[in-house]
């Protein structure tokens, strides 16, 4: 792409947006595609995913939820929607490859994808156990604490465990699509992680959880999403306190 290009994403009624790609600044000449906000997601996310593994070995393959992708040359991405069965639709896309490089580097990243999507209401994502006896006094905590109207809940048996451990790959890729849904979708600003006494997920002492937890927030700081991110544990009585 010169340096003449740029793609912008505009809001659309119903969850849709338009991905506008602008041959130059002057002429105001553009190309567009118009897809669901969650396919556009997904695309970008395929594109990152793909590209940190340095996938080069053409065609490429990727099928999510609601779209299946392919890439048969370095030059373009083909988009197929699917049906809750899993089927193909009629909606498809030829997308430059370009273009979604763009999109990622400049929406998805920095979460921009959201705005304009639910922005008179805030939220926070919390990554925290399955454990019911943390989930409501982390999500009153978070709602008071950082003046949030909902927090988005990801949950695993034993988090602070499974992003301390880089062995849990399958795991880690996992909540950080989750975590990626929550900022880039409803445009989190904060992220935090929690750990808990008692955990049966991650039976260990409390000065490992708190090891763990803050191992675990650097790991989340690496995604660069450009979110704050935090450590919280919940005490015996379960009260919550941050990490520091």
């Amino acid at each position: 792409m010169t340096a003449n290009h740029k793609v912008l994403l505009q809001d659309l009624p119903n969850a849709d947006v338009e991905i506008r790609y602008f041959d130059d600044d002057q002429s105001g000449r553009y190309r567009s595609w118009k897809m669901t906000e969650a396919v556009a997601r997904e695309v970008t996310a395929w594109w990152r995913d793909s590209n940190s593994k340095n996938d080069s070995q053409f065609p490429l393959r990727g099928k999510t939820e609601p779209c299946e992708l392919f890439m048969v040359n370095e030059k373009q991405v083909d988009v197929h929607a699917l049906d809750r069965l899993g089927r193909r639709t009629m909606m498809s896309w030829s997308l430059p490859s370009d273009v979604v490089e763009k999109l990622a580097q400049e929406y998805v990243c920095d979460g921009k994808a959201s705005e304009g999507l639910m922005h008179e209401r805030t939220f926070a994502t919390v990554i925290n156990c399955m454990d019911g006896r943390t989930q409501l006094p982390v999500i009153d905590y978070a709602k008071q604490r950082f003046l949030v109207d909902y927090v988005d809940s990801i949950t695993e048996p034993g988090p602070d465990g499974i992003l301390s451990n880089t062995i849990e790959k399958f795991y880690i890729d996992s909540i950080r699509r989750r975590v990626e849904i929550s900022v880039c979708n409803h445009g989190s600003r904060l992220i935090a992680i929690v750990g808990h006494h008692d955990c049966a997920g991650n039976p260990v002492e409390e000065r490992v959880h708190f090891e763990q937890i803050k191992r675990s927030v650097e790991t989340v700081q690496s995604w660069g999403y450009g979110c704050d991110v935090i450590g919280l544990w919940v005490d015996a009585n379960g009260e919550v306190h941050e990490v520091s």
